[in-house]
């Protein structure tokens, strides 16, 4: 069982969507598999590598979100001033619409996660997710 870094969460309903993560010690962007032959198994993922620049990317908007995250619980700042909105930092959904593009000329994995908080966060902002890691069961 290897565990390893959830980097970031990009999209949560009903649990976690996507995001980027580790995946046999390597960077990934992983998104939940919707397609009609995967919907009696929506805990299937797509897994698409990306490039350790991308990670530090993706690493630098989760910093800036996180910190961003913790002053709007702590009542601290309004939602207009969230990174991805108008007039705030652009590249904010950029990386995702880069790694969804790619899906098509990518080696893709399907894998199922099993998400859990890292241990000592009891003390973060109400709202706030907890930071993650994940075993990913490909069942091979």
């Amino acid at each position: 069982m290897n565990v390893e870094p959830v980097y970031s969460v990009w999209d949560y309903y009903d649990g976690i969507q996507s995001g980027v993560a580790g995946y046999r010690g390597s960077p990934h962007y992983f998104e939940r598999d919707w397609s009609e032959e995967k919907q009696a198994d929506p805990s299937t993922f797509t897994l698409i590598p990306i490039t350790e620049n991308e990670l530090a990317e993706v690493v630098e908007r989760e910093r800036i979100f996180r910190e961003w995250e913790a002053k709007f619980h702590q009542g601290k700042v309004d939602v207009d001033t969230h990174p991805g909105a108008e007039g705030q930092s652009s590249s904010f959904f950029e990386l995702q619409r880069t790694f969804k593009a790619r899906a098509s000329q990518a080696p893709l994995r399907l894998s199922t996660p099993e998400f859990t908080a890292l241990p000592g966060q009891e003390e973060r902002p109400k709202g706030v997710m907890a930071r993650l890691q994940v075993v990913w069961h490909d069942g091979d």
